[in-house]
């Protein structure tokens, strides 16, 4: 069962580059929230025993920085994923993850009419 506070977002187009403070990897991100991400294509060395990493991410024309604390680290082929909840989100990230939300085809809006 899925215990996230925040839905999910799947997304196919942004680009990640991930920093533990002493190395350094691009790969991409599968889904998004206000307060979360999950990173795919990390190198597997990356943020082995990082509590904090540095992400840059970019796509749709917008770039951002932040801080992320790895929640869950999963190896997956030559790379692996990394669950990472986002610390002090700021808010075009919040507005950019809501503008994705309403480009997913649900229609119903704030006062649930149709």
């Amino acid at each position: 069962m899925d215990k996230r506070k925040n839905k999910r977002i799947e997304v196919e187009d942004l680009t990640v580059d991930v920093s533990d403070g002493v190395g350094f990897c691009t790969g991409s991100a599968s889904d998004i929230s206000k307060f979360g991400l999950c990173l795919v294509n990390m190198a597997k060395k990356l943020g082995k025993d990082a509590d904090q990493l540095t992400v840059v991410i970019s796509g749709k024309d917008r770039v951002f920085k932040m801080k992320v604390k790895p929640r869950w680290r999963e190896d997956v082929g030559m790379g692996k994923k990394i669950g990472a909840e986002i610390e002090k989100a700021p808010w075009e990230w919040t507005e950019f993850v809501l503008d994705l939300d309403d480009e997913d085809g649900d229609d119903e809006d704030v006062w649930g009419n149709r």
